[in-house]
């Protein structure tokens, strides 16, 4: 893929078929409607990428996976990458396949979530069958809850829940939700809940209904659709509201020490990185958080290979959070 130069918390990678085998397990820059239309075809890519353009996101990637085992082939590519949000537009999280290494069957998204590990920031917004295949809410509403407790029951103890969310596929005006979910967050300012004109949405879900681990979109009488019951994969803590979530994520992207990387460590280098810490961190007193505080910047040698780390831990508490959350941010100096 080549350097394009797009903000690190307003971008969408799109996944999903295309037309024709064109840049097929490739990511590639779209800023044109015309170029995606030749070189993808009428197909789900095209279609997503125009209705993220119509919502006015700016920063879209797509990945053209013709087939389902191709989900399977890009995980490196995705692993290599930090993607704001990745959509999934071809499959539902309740797609899975036979894993032969273990003899398990899941979804690719467990697959992928697996692969990528845990240092990607990435989120995947994923979806799944639409509310109007459905006779009734009951129906609906318990086969999302299916989908969601085999995710959570499948997923690996290390795999990073919060890096998926499961919407509701109730919007009457689009088959995949998760696309204008997704448009919502990166043109949503970060400390305000996402917003977006969603129209109409299937059943009156409500807080009162027996919603599990999915968001949902709900009608009002009073105002317009809002998406409702927020939530990741995470186990309970703060993290858990996609709200907090996406703070601390751009939190920690907007950290940069390059400048300490492969120098020779010192007790001033050291130094020199709480300080760069802690500048970080009273820029975004106000707007991200509220409050911090620095537990330890603490060196160690590792043997094989030579390197020294500087680990820092500290606490931040989230703008409209009143828990703590713990982070630690790692610079490999030499």
């Amino acid at each position: 893929m080549a350097q394009v130069n797009v903000g690190k918390h307003t971008n969408i990678l799109l996944i999903g078929k295309g037309s024709s085998n064109a840049y097929r397990k490739e990511i590639v820059y779209a800023d044109r409607s015309r170029y995606v239309e030749r070189t993808f075809g009428d197909s789900d890519l095209t279609k997503a990428y125009k209705l993220l353009v119509k919502f006015g996101v700016n920063e879209i990637f797509l990945c053209n996976c013709m087939q389902n085992y191709d989900y399977l082939e890009i995980a490196n590519l995705l692993k290599a990458h930090d993607f704001t949000y990745i959509v999934p537009v071809s499959i539902n999280l309740s797609d899975e396949f036979d894993e032969s290494t273990s003899e398990r069957r899941i979804s690719y998204i467990e697959y992928l979530l697996e692969q990528i590990g845990t240092a990607n920031e990435s989120v995947f917004i994923t979806t799944d069958k639409h509310a109007s295949l459905y006779e009734d809410m009951d129906a609906f509403i318990a086969d999302m809850n299916k989908v969601a407790s085999s995710f959570m029951s499948k997923k690996k103890a290390g795999v990073c829940g919060e890096n998926a969310i499961l919407v509701a596929n109730n919007l009457v005006n689009y088959d995949k939700a998760n696309i204008p979910l997704a448009a919502s967050l990166v043109t949503t300012a970060i400390n305000k809940y996402p917003i977006l004109n969603f129209g109409q949405a299937y059943f009156l879900l409500d807080q009162y209904e027996n919603i599990g681990n999915w968001a949902y979109f709900q009608n009002h009488t009073v105002r317009a659709t809002t998406v409702e019951n927020l939530l990741n994969f995470e186990v309970i803590s703060p993290q858990k509201v996609v709200f907090v979530s996406r703070l601390l994520k751009m939190l920690k992207r907007q950290m940069n020490f390059d400048e300490f990387i492969g120098r020779q460590y010192t007790e001033y280098r050291r130094m020199g990185i709480h300080d760069k810490l802690q500048q970080y961190l009273d820029q975004a007193i106000g707007t991200l958080i509220y409050d911090y505080n620095i537990l330890s910047t603490v060196a160690y040698r590792n043997p094989e290979p030579m390197s020294v780390e500087v680990e820092n831990i500290f606490e931040v508490w989230p703008i409209n959070c009143l828990e703590k959350v713990t982070l630690s941010k790692t610079v490999e100096v030499a």
